[in-house]
């Protein structure tokens, strides 16, 4: 699926393609993947982007959130990359849950991977928010994944507040008798 937008103000040089596809992760499970991608006049030869950014989004988000974005860094003749985090967005997986941590470093290599493929040789940056920037930083950490540059927003890197000891032990507990549970996010939007 693809589709073109102009993207206006800033002295926008391109006007911008999207395009959507899935590919999949470590362990086979589909994932989408978005592009906002530079378009000039010619949309037989589109042009190249100078560079790459690939994002990883944060937890309960997608990357439909990402089109101001997308399209602003396309008009600047980026091409900008999100992926759905399993059980996010359009993504397969159960709604919000990883049997273990590290399948979202998996799959963020496999996404890498496929950015990679579909702009070789193309400087990328990763930038990773939230709970994004945490799945960026722990990847920085045990693999250092080849790319130009990391930026991390607002990552999650420690809890805002004290979680009472008595829930961590509830939660644990449950995580053990009832562990596909959900026992919902008491976060509300306007504390983000």
């Amino acid at each position: 699926m693809s589709a073109e937008t102009t993207s206006g103000g800033g002295g926008a040089a391109y006007s911008c393609r999207h395009a959507s596809t899935q590919f999949l992760g470590a362990d086979g499970v589909r994932l989408l993947l978005q592009a906002w991608l530079p378009a000039g006049q010619d949309l037989m030869e589109p042009p190249e982007p100078s560079a790459v950014i690939a994002v990883v989004h944060g937890y309960g988000d997608h990357g439909g959130r990402y089109v101001r974005l997308g399209e602003a860094m396309a008009a600047r003749g980026w091409a900008l990359y999100v992926y759905d985090l399993r059980g996010h967005g359009q993504s397969s997986g159960r709604r919000g849950q990883v049997r273990r941590f590290d399948d979202y470093l998996d799959d963020t290599d496999a996404y890498l991977d496929e950015v990679r493929r579909l702009q070789p040789r193309k400087p990328l940056f990763v930038l990773g928010h939230s709970m994004g920037g945490l799945i960026c930083a722990r990847l920085a950490e045990e693999r250092a994944p080849d790319v130009r540059a990391l930026i991390l927003s607002s990552p999650f890197l420690q809890l805002a507040e004290v979680v009472p000891p008595a829930r961590v032990a509830a939660a644990k507990a449950l995580g053990v008798v009832w562990p596909n549970k959900d026992i919902g996010n008491t976060l509300q939007a306007e504390q983000l």
